[in-house]
């Protein structure tokens, strides 16, 4: 809801693999508030988003919004080095980090508890607002919907070509959440 309060369907939304294309449809209770929505499924699910987003931008010539998950975020990494040298219409990356990836807990694979958290969520502790002050672009760290409010809020948002927001996220309690929205029980 705040994103459409403010920008009012003149932006693009570049959707990530995951939980990320699945979360934009099962949280949104009408249509997205943006202009134009793309997604992009690499070869082995999250290979270039970053890169394809930023592609996407620029062809567009329109501001853009890219939600995805650490481990996708972190997979193209080295998009980061474009997007610091963007100069083009206003990109905001949020990236949903709740350190690895919990797709797979929706697949049998799951009830491997020995091998499962290892191979298939791949936990990762990465600073990623390090990571990005590394490329000289600007990010923003919530852990709350309130503190999330006031990067949006905040004077001069928009005004950088890049601007990145990681979102700390609880993975059980997100989980939680969905099966909740799904009517699954436990």
């Amino acid at each position: 809801g705040h994103i459409n309060r403010h920008y009012r369907n003149e932006h693009l939304l570049f959707t990530g693999n995951s939980f990320s294309v699945r979360d934009a449809d099962l949280f949104s209770a009408g249509p997205l508030p943006f202009k134009r929505v793309f997604h992009n499924r690499g070869v082995s699910g999250i290979d270039g988003i970053t890169s394809s987003a930023h592609g996407c931008s620029v062809a567009e010539g329109s501001p853009l919004w890219l939600f995805l998950g650490d481990l996708s975020f972190l997979h193209d990494s080295n998009g980061l080095l474009h997007l610091s040298r963007h100069k083009g219409a206003p990109v905001v990356v949020v990236v949903f980090n709740n350190e690895g990836g919990t797709i797979f807990r929706m697949l049998p694979v799951a009830s491997h508890k020995k091998h499962y958290r290892t191979y298939f969520e791949t936990p990762q502790t990465t600073d990623i607002p390090q990571l990005c002050r590394a490329h000289g672009l600007s990010v923003q760290s919530c852990r709350t919907e309130e503190e999330l409010q006031a990067v949006l809020n905040a004077p001069g948002f928009l005004q950088l070509p890049v601007t990145i927001i990681e979102l700390k996220t609880d993975a059980n309690r997100s989980m939680a959440e969905r099966r909740n929205l799904w009517n699954i029980k436990p």
